[in-house]
């Protein structure tokens, strides 16, 4: 933040001295902002990065038998991935909306902590930060 901090006073300072000297349009502002909880986390790239962090997980779950698919989607935490063979292991995220399927105001079950899902990264639509815990 103190380098965005301090980025943003030098900017400043030169937009001022530009519309001083009549080379920029006036009033122009620069605003800085964060991605923040609802950041969508790249694939590959962010995965090892973000790894402990709860995540919403928008999935495409391919229906073999019928040769069709259909999106799935919850929260889930990284266990592993693969670069090689471009796929990803989920595990349940240990946040309220996961913990209430158990009962109201239980921890996750022992089948519910075990629980694994295997996606390869091209069947991820959406995933983003999940703040809620």
């Amino acid at each position: 933040m103190e380098d965005i901090e301090a980025f943003s006073t030098t900017y400043r300072a030169w937009l001022d001295e530009a519309e001083l000297a009549k080379s920029i349009p006036e009033n122009i502002y620069l605003e800085v902002s964060s991605p923040g909880v609802e950041r969508v986390v790249r694939i590959p790239q962010d995965l090892g990065r973000f790894k402990e962090r709860p995540m919403y997980v928008k999935y495409d779950n391919e229906i073999a038998a019928r040769g069709s698919s259909s999106e799935s989607d919850g929260v889930f935490r990284l266990i592993s991935f693969d670069l090689e063979t471009k796929s990803c292991t989920w595990g349940l995220a240990d946040v309220r909306i996961n913990r209430e399927k158990a009962g109201k105001g239980r921890p996750l079950s022992k089948k519910q902590r075990e629980w694994r899902l295997e996606t390869p990264f091209d069947s991820l639509r959406l995933v983003r930060f999940y703040s809620k815990t």
